[in-house]
């Protein structure tokens, strides 16, 4: 959970700020770690690669592909917005 402007200490020293730095970094890694954790369950659940399997298409390929058009549609839709 994030802290609130009033709720965070102004630093006196560099020791303090590097201090808070560190603390921040931690938190923010083991965050990352925990979420490739759920990342890495989630492939289990990744429809596209597993249609691929069924039909004996190499999934990678397949993913590849699905990337490049959902960023195609992603352009398509700023520009949209952008109008």
């Amino acid at each position: 959970m994030t802290k609130s402007n009033k709720d965070k200490k102004h630093c006196s020293t560099l020791d303090e700020i590097r201090q808070n730095i560190d603390r921040i970094d931690e938190e923010l890694i083991k965050l990352i770690s925990e979420r490739s954790f759920y990342v890495d369950q989630a492939v289990k659940f990744n429809k596209t690669r597993n249609l691929a399997k069924n039909e004996n298409i190499n999934p990678d390929i397949v993913e590849k592909i699905y990337r490049v058009m959902i960023s195609a549609f992603i352009e398509q839709e700023k520009k949209k917005l952008n109008q």
